[in-house]
């Protein structure tokens, strides 16, 4: 049965940290994965944050890209589909939300095609047919990994952008932090995970209780201040799970970004919100950095 109530939930948070701290104190931490390194979040934490969708119900072949695997720092096996970029077009190193695969990547490949841009899309460890269970220090290993990838199929730093949608911005935010890039996109993305915890849980003493309760972290707010590279910030206005005002801290936090609030939309509907508008926002993105004309 699910906590009602923000205080329950909040409780609820609490419960999954004594959890984490006795999985840790008698030796059985849960591991990314068998070959992986061990993870600080608790096995129910882990099941509250990470909704994937494992298998497979839509082919690549079916859409014109390439089906691909790699392997993590830790040995585990990643899938990722890659679509190559038109001439003189970018790549889009590409991380997906907290719930489904690839499978449900269509919309988004349709958008990047829509734009003119090449894209990489990443299933991290335990999403799809990727093997593995995530876990935050798991996804920052499948983001390098899936950097790396990308570098290895013949993409020039120079034509490269990584985005993150929702929980994606998480690990987008990292590796852009740790590889070069030329821009970096954040969509729907929340400042920390402890924020989110407390927003969650209604703020207060609720609020303050989940922020301190969660092992995962996500710190983006605080990585993105350190990036010299463009940020473009995209964010709905009425986003009922990481609300705008969370896109307007990240914004706020960068050295050089630019923030479009998309009216009208929530969290799981910007891009339907945003119709033909999405896609050429992107591509005026890329086309300001070419140029060397970009600007908030």
């Amino acid at each position: 049965m699910s906590p009602r109530g923000p205080t329950g939930l909040a409780a609820f948070l609490l419960l999954l940290t004594l959890l984490g701290r006795l999985e840790f104190a008698f030796g059985q931490t849960p591991r990314d994965s068998e070959q992986g390194t061990d993870s600080v979040e608790s096995l129910p934490e882990q099941a509250w944050i990470y909704k994937p969708f494992k298998g497979r119900f839509l082919e690549p072949a079916s859409l014109g890209v390439r089906d691909c695997y790699f392997q993590a720092s830790d040995g585990v096996r990643l899938n990722a589909w890659y679509l190559s970029a038109p001439a003189g077009q970018p790549t889009v190193l590409y991380f997906h939300g907290n719930g489904g695969s690839l499978s449900s990547m269509d919309r988004t490949l349709a958008e990047m095609k829509r734009a003119r841009f090449g894209v990489l899309l990443v299933d991290y460890r335990g999403y799809g047919l990727s093997e593995g269970r995530p876990s935050e220090q798991g996804l920052y290993r499948d983001g390098l990994a899936a950097y790396d990838y990308c570098r290895e199929l013949g993409v020039p730093v120079e034509r490269l952008l990584i985005h993150g949608q929702s929980l994606g911005g998480g690990v987008a935010t990292y590796v852009a932090s740790r590889r070069a890039c030329s821009g970096l996109i954040l969509e729907s993305t929340f400042t920390s995970f402890p924020a989110v915890a407390s927003k969650v849980c209604g703020g207060g003493f609720p609020g303050r209780l989940a922020f301190l309760a969660v092992h995962t972290q996500f710190p983006n707010k605080q990585r993105v201040a350190t990036l010299t590279i463009p940020v473009f910030v995209i964010h709905g206005a009425r986003d009922e799970l990481i609300p705008c005002s969370m896109g307007k801290a990240l914004h706020a936090a960068t050295r050089t970004g630019r923030f479009w609030v998309v009216d009208g939309a929530g969290h799981n509907n910007l891009r339907s919100a945003a119709r033909s508008e999405y896609a050429r926002r992107l591509g005026q993105f890329w086309s300001d950095l070419k140029s060397g004309k970009f600007s908030p």
